[in-house]
């Protein structure tokens, strides 16, 4: 029986197929038919019961969600519901919810007005303000897609961005302005110095076509090519999302704020806190500090609790002073974390004084619309077995998750292999990268719906018994740093443009609190 079955085995032995097999196994079978031990076990035949628990188990979530709304359309309903409620909040200034709607509305009459419609891409620079959300919302309601970049920015990538998003028209402000190198031919709305004028426009809704399928927005990630990709996300992807079950953070029994906002609108993990709250009836609060002062915004402590905190695993460090001689309610019941890998001594500052927090760890890249996995934990409860390794959970409603081998096929539990991830909140694809976007996004092996794809992520990962997913690194280069992913060849691509350096290395280091820098060498 032996031999037979390696007679067999020999038939099906290349660099790319094997049979699960234990170690002694392994050694005489590499012995007789002539092939490295390593290439032994890189794939593994899966029986029919483990195929099951990994495609209909662990995946069974199906749950309805508004297909046919865009974003536009909860943010209008919930303005007509709620009128009067403080929509949004920034140092001294504040918009109510009609307030927001109507000035939106204006804008989104400009912008139709100046040729922008469904699919137009639609930059906005602009610096942190109320004028902010009336930009983003106006984009919307004109039917376009606003692509957010950051005021701070170098003025080479933003070139590029403005280039690559390729419209005749962006949205900004007086001061932000001045970081621009605007080509001929593009017309620029400053939100401040051209309100004159907008402001004669229509205050009602406005009377478009968009369609879920339309583009919402447009988010440029690092590229390893030195040129950042935007990532296409789709009006249906993103209202998945927010009103998906298991992203849900609003606390409808509660009156505090919904949000407060500390991450950069460039940055998708800032959808949770901008979106969740506007179509909840509930106030954002814009925070107006950066850098290392977050959280030193008076607002923060004025408008708490908050439903929920998006925040990174780096910023929970900045939280801790927050955290000092509670006495009563801390800012919020609901930490949403993502990312980047979180560990247990982020946050364990939380356990030692007591603070009853629930604390939700959500993975998901750009390309998957903000989250599509969660694994929630109070700080209050038993947590031993996290604190080596916290999980990044189970799929989100109409998300499927795949952890695959390099052919692409299933791999049972404990196994690890790469996140591929399927469902309801994949992008559209690359803007301008048709290759790019046919290497990533490829035909959903296990799903027999036509034009399903998934998402190849390069992250390394595992299930667990119960389901839930462990997050165990990268496949490539790629790091996260206070949440941004970051592609080391980009910045060795930009280090070796100069003529002074022939060669540019750049390594990811940590300090003793596991904070990370990057580190050039030249």
């Amino acid at each position: 029986g032996l031999h037979g079955a390696i007679e067999y085995c020999t038939d099906l032995f290349n660099e790319t197929t094997i049979i699960r097999m234990g170690k002694h196994f392994k050694m005489l079978l590499s012995s007789i038919i002539k092939l490295p031990q390593q290439k032994i076990g890189k794939l593994v035949m899966i029986t029919e019961a483990e195929k099951k628990q990994l495609l209909v188990e662990f995946l069974n979530n199906g749950e309805d969600y508004p297909k046919d709304k865009t974003i536009v359309d909860l943010f209008e309903e919930q303005s007509n519901k709620t009128p009067d409620a403080i929509a949004v909040v920034f140092e001294e200034e504040h918009l109510t919810y009609k307030q927001l709607n109507e000035r939106a509305n204006q804008l989104g009459h400009y912008l139709r007005s100046r040729g922008v419609k469904e699919e137009t891409r639609v930059p906005i620079c602009i610096e942190r303000s109320v004028e902010m959300f009336i930009g983003i919302l106006g984009i919307l309601k004109s039917g376009g897609a606003y692509v957010p970049i950051d005021p701070e920015y170098p003025s080479l990538r933003i070139k590029y961005m403005l280039e690559d998003a390729g419209s005749a028209i962006l949205i900004s402000s007086k001061e932000s302005r001045l970081k621009l190198q605007i080509s001929e031919g593009t017309e620029v709305v400053e939100l401040d110095g051209d309100w004159k004028t907008i402001s004669t426009q229509l205050r009602d809704n406005l009377q478009t076509n968009i369609q879920p399928n339309h583009l919402a927005y447009v988010i440029y990630t690092s590229g390893s090519t030195g040129r950042p990709k935007g990532v296409m996300i789709e009006h249906k992807s993103i209202v998945h999302y927010l009103t998906n079950s298991k992203t849900s953070y609003i606390n409808e029994k509660q009156n505090g704020s919904g949000s407060f906002i500390h991450l950069s609108y460039t940055f998708d993990a800032s959808l949770t806190a901008m979106f969740m709250p506007l179509i909840s009836g509930k106030s954002v609060i814009l925070g107006s500090k950066h850098g290392l002062e977050v959280f030193e915004d008076s607002n923060l402590y004025k408008y708490a609790p908050y439903d929920f905190i998006k925040i990174t695993p780096l910023h929970l460090e900045l939280l801790q002073p927050t955290a000092k001689n509670i006495d009563g309610d801390w800012l919020t019941k609901k930490l949403v974390i993502g990312g980047e890998a979180l560990h247990f001594s982020q946050f364990s500052y939380l356990v030692e004084r007591g603070i009853d927090v629930e604390i939700i760890n959500e993975y998901g890249p750009t390309e998957a619309t903000v989250g599509c996995s969660t694994y929630g934990f109070k700080t209050s409860g038993d947590n031993e077995g996290i604190i080596n390794n916290i999980p990044i959970g189970k799929p989100i409603d109409n998300m499927q998750l795949y952890i695959v081998d390099e052919s692409n096929s299933l791999l049972p539990v404990g196994v690890v292999g790469e996140m591929c991830i399927g469902g309801a909140g994949l992008a559209r694809g690359y803007l301008n990268l048709a290759d790019l976007t046919a290497e990533k996004f490829i035909q959903n092996p296990f799903s027999n719906e036509p034009g399903s794809k998934i998402y190849k992520t390069g992250d390394l990962c595992r299930w667990q018994p119960d389901g839930n997913v462990e997050y165990l690194g990268r496949k490539d280069d790629q790091v996260k740093i206070r949440g941004y992913r970051i592609e080391l060849a980009e910045i060795e691509s930009i280090l070796q443009q100069c003529d002074l350096v022939n060669q540019a290395v750049v390594l990811v280091k940590e300090d003793k609190e596991g904070n990370k820098k990057l580190i050039g060498y030249v």
